[in-house]
């Protein structure tokens, strides 16, 4: 096992050597405010991304919406509802481990997916306790509720915030215990959502 657990750091090694390559060609060197004003200092920088996504996630507050939600029809049964609450279990873990990209890019641990479903039968008891603890109410999500935020060019000489497109780089725990909610919402969207 010693020597698998070698092979994958070697792989995650030489991805890691790989991105940082990447890295120097995509260097944000400065941007352009929203003034128009081009920003070179690393706070300066960080103002300006800042700024740009305060702005873009933030709300006027909510106005109108009881009248809006008076209108919207009840589509979910109580035998929807009673499924959707049912406690959840390891197989269902298991189900969207299974489903996920095993190399797509891992979060801030290093991880990928890879690891988890090669490894299952060492971690599978931890993971499993840690998830169902999670996913049944009993611990919250915040213990693994950590993500790195990239920002990933749309362009070749991106000049401004609106050419970056952020993702989140989260934990393949995070991952799974998504993952496992989506499966459990699937059974029931083809009802609620309407064609038209």
């Amino acid at each position: 096992m010693v020597e698998k657990l070698k092979d994958c750091q070697g792989s995650l090694q030489r991805w890691n050597k790989d991105s940082v390559g990447r890295g120097r060609i995509n260097k944000l060197k400065g941007i352009l405010d929203e003034g128009g004003v081009w920003r070179t200092s690393r706070e300066d920088i960080g103002d300006v991304f800042c700024d740009y996504f305060q702005g873009l996630f933030a709300t006027m507050g909510s106005c109108g919406f009881d009248d809006i939600l008076e209108a919207v029809q009840l589509v979910v049964t109580r035998e929807m509802n009673a499924r959707l609450l049912l406690h959840f279990r390891r197989k269902e873990l298991e189900k969207a481990l299974g489903q996920m990209f095993p190399t797509k890019s891992p979060g801030m641990d290093g991880m990928p997916a890879l690891f988890y479903q090669k490894y299952w039968r060492v971690v599978g008891d931890d993971v499993t306790d840690l998830c169902l603890n999670i996913l049944n109410g009993r611990d919250s999500v915040q213990t693994i509720n950590h993500t790195l935020l990239t920002l990933i060019p749309k362009t070749k000489c991106p000049a401004q915030v609106t050419e970056y497109r952020p993702i989140n780089l989260c934990t393949v725990l995070y991952k799974i215990i998504s993952k496992t909610l989506v499966n459990r919402m699937k059974q029931i969207v083809p009802a609620i959502i309407s064609n038209y």
